[in-house]
């Protein structure tokens, strides 16, 4: 066995040509996100400051993917929440302006919202229109977030956001949402990996069932270790987390699949070219899939699935280094873990195999 902190082979992964651009997608992500949570600049060390607002638009509306709508709704909504305008009701007006959708207008709105931004109009149109073209009705994957304080411990952030599938919950589709899955699925977590604890050391290891073959993904299992390695925008995290999961059935088919994690030791945090250890005290959650969540304007008898997730993570001043040149960082990742989890959800829902092209099965 080998142990895995530091894991060998991990730079050309996240150095690779594919690895910087979608890094670059995850910076304009960033900005964004800082500008709808209304985070000033001023208040993070230089290293951790946005690009440019019309730079991060126009990297967003030029990379197209399998994920482009879902980025575009996320990334509109913050758009709006910066200028103090309503997505919500951009999206009603929009809609109800036309019954053939293509022919929609959307100079007024796209120039109302790009004023206050001060960026460029017709890179507002491009996102508009790739999530209203060609009917407001035809999205595959919606998902949405509430991120807020903590109000039980105020130096801590909770997640709650919900993904909805428009397709039935079964046995294929949760595998995708077992941990050893995730870095297939996604560009946030670059290793998951299960380990041991040999006295501070972690090895890798297989999970196994009862008979002592091979686990599938997506079976349950009860208080495994797992190394992770994750990206988030100028973020980069080393945890051991204890993971559980666990299925329900009813009538031999699958009603809900739940996934529990919890932190079991911070191994390292960087953030820009500033790296910790320890300085992560909270980092809690759990996955809750569902077979026919209720979510408003459902079709009648229409098979519907939905995740719901919820996260909390706090910071802590551990050591004397993490307040470094009159910098209290702890202060400072409490204040942008809003923005961050935001990043983590949009990263997360492509491990949701929603709409046609969910990732690849690696068996």
């Amino acid at each position: 066995m080998t142990r895995i902190h530091r894991l060998p082979g991990r730079t050309s992964k996240v150095d690779s040509p594919e690895q910087r651009e979608k890094r670059r997608l995850r910076e304009a992500l960033w900005t964004i996100y800082l500008a709808g949570h209304d985070v000033s600049p001023q208040r993070l060390p230089g290293a951790l400051h946005p690009i440019p607002l019309q730079d991060a638009v126009e990297v967003v509306s030029r990379y197209e993917d399998d994920r482009s709508v879902g980025r575009a709704i996320v990334v509109l909504r913050q758009l709006f929440n910066a200028a103090g305008g309503s997505f919500t009701g951009f999206i009603n007006r929009a809609s109800e302006a036309s019954a053939a959708a293509e022919q929609a207008d959307f100079d007024e709105a796209a120039g109302n919202l790009a004023k206050p931004l001060g960026v460029d109009p017709e890179l507002l149109k491009i996102l508009m229109k790739r999530i209203l073209l060609p009917t407001p009705l035809g999205l595959k994957c919606l998902y949405g977030e509430c991120v807020g304080r903590n109000a039980g411990s105020p130096d801590s952030t909770l997640l709650v956001s919900t993904i909805e599938m428009d397709e039935e919950l079964d046995d294929e589709k949760v595998a995708f949402l077992d941990p050893r899955r995730w870095p297939d699925s996604s560009d946030l977590f670059l290793e998951m990996v299960p380990v041991i604890d040999e006295q501070g050391t972690y090895k890798e290891k297989e999970l196994k069932d009862a008979n002592g073959n091979d686990l599938k993904h997506g079976d349950p299992f009860n208080d495994e270790l797992f190394y992770e390695l994750a990206e988030v925008g100028p973020q980069r995290v080393e945890n051991i987390l204890k993971i559980s999961q666990t299925k329900h059935r009813s009538s031999n088919r699958l009603d809900e699949f739940c996934l529990n994690y919890r932190l079991y030791n911070n191994l390292s945090y960087s953030i820009g070219p500033f790296e910790f250890a320890g300085i992560m005290r909270q980092n809690s959650g759990k996955f809750v899939a569902k077979r026919n969540i209720s979510v408003a304007n459902r079709s009648a008898g229409a098979a519907r699935s939905g995740i719901v997730i919820t996260k909390t993570v706090s910071y802590g001043p551990l050591t004397p280094m993490n307040a470094w040149a009159g910098i209290r960082f702890a202060d400072v990742f409490n204040c942008i873990a809003p923005v961050a989890l935001c990043l983590w959800v949009h990263d997360l829902a492509r491990i949701v195999p929603c709409g046609d092209k969910a990732p690849a099965s690696t068996g």
